[in-house]
């Protein structure tokens, strides 16, 4: 990297290289020709814009900054021109409100159109042929876009979607200008102006262009354009002839062509255009203006700045210049034909159920070939293009074998090779590409689904959540198979949301909400329940409930504890581990992630003593499910034999080549899993040709056959059900599988343990390594039809022998689902006995899901549970190793709970509201339900003084944490600056009754914040803590921390290692206002719900995209885009004025949702 320190030195080199070595060294220099200038700051004559009259209509690029000429689809043969600068001229900009522009190649306008809704400095341009895609560079965000125009196929219209984007500063470019694409290797150049180099971008692993570590895996090389004679580079472009570079930049009064290593080739003298300020360059045809002296050769399209409109904020010059030049010599002399430069286009695999647009064969497929000549020998001046099949299993048919892009439909599954061959008459060229044709999918006999509808009808058959319906493909007709309110669900609230059937007709389930249930006691939407039937059908289900596994014991929720995570998709791999995915984001041992990943658990254990650890196994984000909404979370999930994912969303979803809604099920055929995930998808079912037009689907189980297809009978004859081992023992397992088609299958058994995995193939199977646990075993067999049949039973290994029994505990007070009052004083009693080991009472270990250990024995008192819904279990393991345990449900609510309340604390120094007066000191509480407002907690009575409270948060214990304006020594404390952070202990709350103690919570010196009294030093005046538990801050004015700087408009996560004297941990830019409209705000308050919205308020107006208000007012970021946050859509909240607070400044705040 050349900084601009040395850079007059590299300058100079390049100046004497070029200039005195160039004819030894390099091919010659040559002299460009103009062919035309264009003018484009009138695209719209004789209507022309006008600083003076403005002239509606009138439309025109003053600062032209790249340029693309396509060369492909139905856009071909015509210019992409973007202007960066446009939208800082209000008087141009706010009457055209375009700056984007497709013309022909003499200029004249097509379309224009709109970039802001992504980049508002589209400053470079770069053409994908491959697939139509447009490459945008933005040298404020740093960051280059990938965009695909939607099905009209223009660039810039309401259906293009950004479909990913590099962060240049991950390679430390800050000034990315120019780009150019050069599809035969899928590489992107990106010229930055600032450093004077070139970097060469190429995917990694991932296949996809997603930024350099750590953002992404791309590939990332450069050089220096000091040393070739260019400064501050700003245009570039790949020669598809020679595969060179070209780039302008200053002087400017020339082009340097370059190889894509960065060696001089030669330079182009451009002097005849009399650019002042070249900037994007492009390759394309003669545009058939006057006369072109180089016939055969592409010419260079030079879009020129003009003057800037720093210089004259109404300047309007922008101009485009066509250069014909001779083309590139092979070493040295008169030009000499090149063989032709050709790709046949990325490999593909391929879904079997692919079709090409006006095609009914499958599966077909776009051939995306590019074929680019030198135009000689000429005559005849032309390319012969033929595609031809070197190998598969099957035949192809081309759509046309004489066309670079066609379509090919293969006639069976497999890998297929094909060659692109050109002939220009003396010399050819070749190559090839892989074609992978997938399986077609499995047939389905069977898809059991729930819904999230509360009620409703299909085809005739009534339904509710608390239901599965099943949906028989042969007979097309729909049936209930599970009706929930036969066996207490519906009617007390209980509603299913995922599901799976297990081999054996049991049914694994989550539910929506936390509830009781027959035999179970307590379980929350982070536990999945066992429904073991005896009947199934409307009106007609029973059976019995058992806990299959508990959520909280390895990490999961429950959702009502802040960062809790609820299951809402569950099925099983084909080596017997349990996959789930979670609604919103998770945070488990070992993984985290979105609503559209899905996690493997291998487990140990199973039931309420659940253990066992957690894997990454999809990686939504990977394969295009990443709405940064709700959209796309998974709802429900089934696995194949073959590991085929089948997928169903919460709403509407698009993912590459495929798209629907809720009611839809698709398929992933993975071929890697894990974080590099990578999908080949197909639409399997679409649910509403079915009769499920409207709705959404909750969960999703698939049974896979052919119609009028048997499945085959699993027996398994030894072990018997419930049968115990000891740990070591060798056990037996003997199956038998018969088929009506097929006969007799048995040596084709699989068994599978649902703790140990994959056991052996065949009648029987020995094993004696099988570990400590309730196993339950699954013999199963497909036939030659698809259809699957199976059996399982459960066996219990013990560490002693198998008459142990496991001990019996009881918790005898308080009731279950009891309520008591932060703070009270609870006495939990229970009992334990063992038929082996007698009375184990005093060994009972007591847990809280919410706060962990209480204590131990018969007896154990508390008054220090936190505000929420804790799951209580007293457990016990006797001297077998057998556990036995009982849960209860308490809640624990505090004088807050119950209804909808915004807490603020103002910028005024005392004032009244509702009747309620207040000083700066003070947090105000207003309970939205009954519209009132209550003084929540009152400084002065709490000891605070002179010191006035600036932001603040409210932890689910009731403790308060807050910053104050200015430093101050506080009670319990001492000195404490306005960059620490301090908790109040409250025994009581409210006006002149506040008490409590004081505590540091976070220093900020420690981790580099303020003081604000030292030149530089940052002042917290906003506080919060994002779902996942950290800690987000804004501050009052600009900022640098340790690995992140920025202004009053941002937000900054902290990651702490320790907390109060010894802070410590790591900071990272969360929420970056400039790029989502807050740029001259400060904000002033800040609150994160549950699901990642974010709650501001503002010093002063503000006005944001759609939304404006003042300092009184609270309005809501619901994230666009990853972290850091880019994109948001907002939303006004609250109104502060129509409640009582006109003329006042919010200061802090805190939003309570129920």
């Amino acid at each position: 990297m050349t900084t601009r320190k040395n850079s007059w030195i590299l300058l100079t080199l390049g100046f004497i290289l070029s200039g005195f070595m160039q004819p030894s060294l390099f091919a010659q220099n040559v002299v460009g020709t103009l062919i035309q200038s264009v003018d484009l700051s009138c695209f719209t004559r004789p209507n022309c814009p006008d600083p003076n009259t403005m002239n509606p209509g009138a439309i025109g690029s003053p600062d032209p900054s790249g340029i693309a000429y396509l060369n492909a689809g139905s856009r071909a043969g015509h210019l992409l021109i973007s202007d960066g600068e446009v939208d800082e001229m209000d008087w141009l900009f706010g009457n055209q409100n375009v700056n984007a522009f497709e013309t022909t190649s003499t200029g004249e306008l097509l379309v224009s159109s709109n970039t802001i809704s992504y980049s508002d400095e589209p400053t470079g341009v770069a053409f994908n042929p491959l697939n139509l895609h447009v490459f945008i560079s933005d040298d404020i965000k740093r960051r280059i876009f990938e965009v695909a125009p939607g099905t009209d196929g223009v660039f810039g219209t309401a259906d293009d979607t950004v479909v990913g984007s590099i962060n240049t500063r991950d390679f430390n470019s800050t000034d990315p200008e120019g780009v150019a694409y050069d599809p035969t290797e899928g590489a992107l150049y990106i010229a930055d102006g600032l450093n004077a180099e070139v970097y060469k971008v190429r995917p990694g692993p991932n296949g996809r262009f997603n930024g350099a570590p750590p953002s992404g895996d791309d590939i990332v090389t450069s050089f220096d354009t000091l040393s070739l004679g260019i400064d501050d580079p700003e245009g570039i472009e790949w020669d598809p002839a020679t595969s060179n570079l070209y780039i302008s930049g200053k002087p400017a009064t020339r082009v340097v062509e370059a190889t894509t290593s960065g060696a001089l080739v030669r330079l182009i003298d451009i002097s005849a255009a009399r650019a002042r300020f070249p900037a994007g360059l492009a390759l394309g045809p003669w545009s058939g203006v006057g006369f072109d002296p180089h016939p055969g050769v592409l010419n260079l399209y030079i879009v020129d700045r003009g003057v800037d409109n720093n210089n004259d904020p109404n300047e309007n010059d922008g101009k485009l210049y066509e250069i014909s030049f001779p083309g590139t010599p092979s070493g040295g002399g008169t030009q000499e034909n090149q063989r032709p430069n050709l790709s046949a286009g990325a490999d593909q695999i391929v879904p079997f159920t692919a079709s090409c647009s006006g095609s009914t064969d499958r599966p077909c497929t776009t051939l995306n070939g590019i074929v680019n000549d030198d135009g000689l020998p000429n005559p005849p001046a032309q390319v012969t293009i033929n595609w031809s099949q070197v190998s598969g299993p099957g035949a192809v048919v081309f759509g046309n074998q004489n066309t670079a892009q066609t379509t090919a439909n293969f006639s069976a599954e497999g890998v297929y090779v094909l060659r692109l061959t050109a002939d220009d008459s003396e010399l050819t060229n070749s190559d090839e590409v892989q074609i992978t044709v997938l399986p077609p999918p499995p047939p389905l006999t069977s898809i059991y689904v729930s819904l999230s509808a509360k009620s409703g009808t299909v085809r005739g058959i009534p339904f509710g959540r608390e239901d599965i319906l099943r949906y028989d493909i042969d007979t097309d007709t729909w049936s209930l198979y599970f009706d929930g309110s036969n066996v207490g669900l519906g009617t007390s609230g209980v509603n299913l949301n995922g599901f799976h059937i297990l081999a054996d007709g049991s049914i694994l389930f989550v539910m929506q909400e936390a509830a009781t249930l027959p035999n179970v006691g307590f379980v929350d939407n982070a536990d999945i329940i066992r429904f073991i039937p005896t009947s199934l059908g409307q009106n007609n289900t029973a059976g019995t409930f058992e806990l299959y596994f508990k959520g909280a014991n390895v990490g999961l929720g429950p959702s009502s504890q802040v960062g809790g995570e609820k299951i809402d998709a569950i099925s099983f791999l084909p080596d017997g581990r349990l996959l789930v995915s979670t609604s919103g984001n998770f945070n488990v041992p070992g993984v985290s992630g979105s609503d559209e990943d899905l996690i493997a658990f291998t487990a140990t254990s199973l039931g309420a003593t659940t253990s066992g650890t957690w894997e990454l196994y999809f990686d939504g984000s990977d394969v295009g499910l990443s709405d940064g909404g709700t959209s796309e979370d998974v709802e429900g999930v089934s696995v194949n034999s073959n590991g085929d994912i089948y997928l169903t969303t919460n709403s509407n979803f698009s993912v590459p080549g495929v798209s629907g809604d809720g009611a839809d099920i698709f398929r992933c055929q993975p071929q890697s899993t894990g974080s590099t995930t990578n999908c080949t998808y197909d639409l399997v079912w679409s649910g509403s040709a079915y009769g499920l037009a409207g709705y959404s689907l909750d969960g999703i189980d698939l049974v896979h056959g052919t119609a009028g297809n048997s499945a085959p009978t699993v027996t398994i004859s030894a072990p018997v059900n419930n049968a115990t081992f000891t740990a070591g023992e060798a056990i037996t397992f003997t199956g038998t599988a018969s088929d009506t088609e097929d006969g007799n299958l048995t040596g084709s058994l699989t068994w599978i343990s649902s703790l140990n995995g994959a056991l052996g193939n065949g009648g029987t199977v020995n094993t004696s390594s099988l570990s400590v646990g309730t196993h339950v075993i699954t013999a199963s067999v497909t036939d030659s039809g698809g259809s699957a049949g199976s059996r399982s039973i459960s066996v219990i290994v013990g560490t002693t022998p198998t008459q142990n029994t496991a001990p019996g505990v009881t918790i005898n007070s308080p009731a279950n689902n009891a309520t008591f009052t932060q703070g009270q004083s609870i006495t939990f009693t229970g009992t334990a006995s063992d038929t082996e080991d007698g009375n184990l009472t005093g060994s009972l270990a007591w847990i809280s899901s919410l706060n962990g250990a209480l204590g131990n024995g018969g007896t154990v008192n508390t008054s220090s549970l936190s505000v929420g819904t804790h799951v209580i279990t007293a457990s016990v393991t006797d001297s077998g190793g057998l556990a036995g345990s009982h849960s209860i449900s308490v809640t624990i609510v505090s004088q807050s709970s119950g209804s909808a309340s915004i807490y603020v604390t103002t910028s005024t120094k005392s004032g009244s509201v509702g009747n309620i007066s207040f000083g700066r000191e003070d947090i105000l509480r207003y309970d939205i339900a009954t519209d009132s407002w209550s003084l929540y907690f009152d400084g002065s009575s709490a000891g605070l003084g002179s010191a006035d409270v600036n932001s603040f948060h409210l932890m689910a214990d009731g403790s308060i944490l807050f910053t104050i304006r200015d430093a101050a020594t506080l009670p319990d404390v001492g000195f404490v600056d306005n960059a620490d952070i301090i908790r109040f202990i409250p025994t009581n709350l409210g006006q002149n009754n506040t008490a409590g103690v004081f505590e540091l919570y976070f220093k900020g010196a420690n981790v580099g914040l303020g003081p604000s009294s030292q030149v530089g030093g940052e002042k917290i005046d906003a506080l919060s803590f994002l779902p996942d538990g950290r800690l987000l801050v804004s501050i009052s004015g600009s900022f640098s921390v340790p690995g992140v700087s920025g202004s009053q408009e941002d937000l900054i996560v902290f990651t702490a290692t320790s907390l109060g004297e010894t802070t410590s941990g790591s900071w990272k830019l969360y929420f970056d206002g400039s790029s989502v409209e807050l740029s001259g705000e400060d904000v002033d308050g800040a609150s994160v719900d549950s699901t990642g919205n974010i709650y501001l308020t503002t010093k002063g107006n503000f006005s944001v995209p759609g939304i404006s208000g003042n300092g009184a007012d609270i309005f809501r970021c619901t994230p666009q885009s990853a972290v850091p946050i880019v994109s948001c859509n907002y939303a006004l909240f609250w109104r502060g004025s129509e409640h009582g607070l006109a003329g006042h400044d919010i200061n802090g705040m805190h939003v309570i949702l129920p």
